[in-house]
């Protein structure tokens, strides 16, 4: 978490911006600049051979918590725009942010924090990698070690 939280925002961006091509989104690009008014990137996913959606998505670095305001905004943002919104943070939502993107009659809005974005990248193996260690218990083979 520390590493992800190391990076600059514009970094932040573009790591998001390569989990979601990684994951099927096409013709994404990162759009993120001061006055973006809430919208880092846009790109389309494919639902299948004849229907794709457009989606934009906005990210936060920071560690602390995404209010629902900045829910808010990012609904106003994406409204008419879009027909879907994608919000990813190194934080965390409070309750009220995880309400308001699920409420009905707004923006649909996908909630990626922290946790989530892990999950994420160790799923489709982008920058973490699973290994596996083997552990030599010396006091069994001791025993052994007088016939050698």
């Amino acid at each position: 978490m520390r590493i992800l939280r190391g990076i600059t925002d514009k970094g932040f961006e573009e790591l998001c911006a390569q989990l979601l091509r990684h994951i099927g989104f096409e013709n994404l690009k990162v759009t993120g600049q001061t006055g973006d008014h809430g919208i880092d990137g846009e790109g389309f996913l494919l639902i299948n051979r004849f229907v794709r959606i457009k989606v934009m998505f906005q990210c936060k670095r920071y560690a602390g918590t995404v209010q629902v305001k900045e829910i808010r905004d990012f609904q106003g943002a994406i409204q008419g725009r879009a027909e879907r919104g994608i919000f990813l943070t190194a934080g965390t939502f409070t309750e009220n942010a995880r309400e308001e993107a699920a409420r009905e009659n707004a923006a649909a809005i996908e909630l990626v924090d922290i946790d989530r974005l892990l999950e994420l990248l160790i799923e489709e193996g982008l920058s973490v990698r699973e290994t596996k260690a083997l552990m030599i218990d010396r006091d069994f083979f001791s025993p052994y070690q007088k016939f050698l």
